[in-house]
């Protein structure tokens, strides 16, 4: 079996659940704010300095490097060395380097900004990270068409094989058969570019026509005390952090989840963790357009609104409410098994 070398910046729970027989290690810098913390987690999973991932990539005697994408730009500097430490230590036997790619944001507003000399600086970087991956690559994998769109304007050579794996969950079992739902559910950090304080003034608008409406917000963040506030009604029910059991368990409860992302300077959504865990359930999503789903959600009837929209939101809210989905015709849309596995698969596939 050939063994695979992963090294990721942020440890998240889908990182353990999707971990494969044949990764050698796992290795990471921090861990995501929202990871449980698994009694058992497998010795293979280890957390390092860069340095440390440099010796590893170096010395490695895996055949394949599964490496965080490098338009994750705050870690792009951490993406080439450990990239390239790979490449001179497997210089003289076969091996290859693979990425699982989300990234959807335009490559100026990733690196340039609003700058003078943003033009010249977006062309430079294309040129020169273009190369690169064109010399490091064998295959990758994407997320979203929009993440697909994105990595085509680094114009990588045809060598470095890509597919798109439209980012979505299984179903989960108990969806078709939890009974009647009723209500909205968000699922985030609570902060203004998830789109919470949006929610929030859209909401008193959808009280006003769906009086008995209820709102269930699950997170933490900047803004945990004005949600909290926010409240206060019979209707509106707060719970700061749950277990990620007890989430699952509400969600097929509810019959909508509302996902209002912003765009906000380097930051575009990519997919969103709690659309792939709303789908699961059964529940119809509410989404902007920012996120890499927007055009799957779209075709499978389900309220994508137009994030410029002072209005938006409240009418996507309102027609989710009033007609939503049938459960068993969100399960039905989903793959039997979730296709960033199947992804994984086919990135290391010899």
């Amino acid at each position: 079996m050939m063994a695979t070398l992963q090294v990721v910046p942020e440890l998240r729970n889908y990182h353990v659940d999707l971990l494969t027989d044949d990764v050698a290690a796992l290795l990471y810098f921090d861990e995501k704010y929202d990871l449980e913390q698994r009694t058992s987690r497998d010795e293979r999973i280890r957390q390092v300095s860069v340095m440390g991932a440099v010796v590893e990539a170096f010395s490695s005697d895996c055949d394949t490097l599964d490496i965080f994408e490098p338009l994750w730009v705050r870690n792009l500097h951490k993406w080439a060395v450990i990239a390239f430490a790979w490449k001179i230590g497997h210089v003289m036997r076969r091996s290859r380097v693979v990425s699982y790619c989300m990234e959807n944001n335009s490559i100026s507003a990733l690196v340039a900004g609003r700058g003078r000399n943003r033009r010249l600086v977006t062309w430079v970087f294309t040129r020169v990270l273009g190369l690169a991956m064109s010399i490091v690559y064998t295959r990758l994998a994407f997320a979203s068409s929009g993440a697909a769109a994105t990595y085509q304007r680094l114009r990588l050579s045809p060598r470095v094989r890509s597919q798109v794996f439209t980012s979505l969950p299984s179903p989960d079992p108990l969806a078709v058969t939890s009974g009647d739902r009723s209500g909205v559910v968000f699922v985030g950090r609570l902060e203004e570019r998830k789109g919470i304080e949006s929610l929030m003034r859209a909401w008193s608008v959808v009280e006003e026509q769906l009086p008995d409406a209820r709102l269930d917000i699950i997170g933490d963040g900047p803004m945990a005390p004005e949600v909290r506030a926010w409240a206060t009604t019979e209707r509106r029910a707060f719970h700061s952090s749950m277990a990620h059991s007890l989430v699952k368990s509400l969600l097929l409860e509810r019959s909508v989840l509302v996902l209002p992302s912003i765009r906000s300077g380097r930051w575009r959504e990519q997919i969103g963790l709690p659309i792939l865990e709303g789908l699961s359930a059964g529940c119809t999503i509410v989404a902007s357009d920012e996120t890499g789903l927007a055009e799957w959600l779209a075709d499978q009837g389900h309220r994508v609104y137009d994030s410029s929209s002072s209005t938006g939101l409240v009418g996507a809210l309102l027609a989710a409410l009033n007609q939503p989905l049938q459960v068993r015709e969100v399960v039905a849309s989903l793959p039997s098994v979730p296709t960033r596995k199947t992804a994984v698969e086919w990135l290391r596939r010899a």
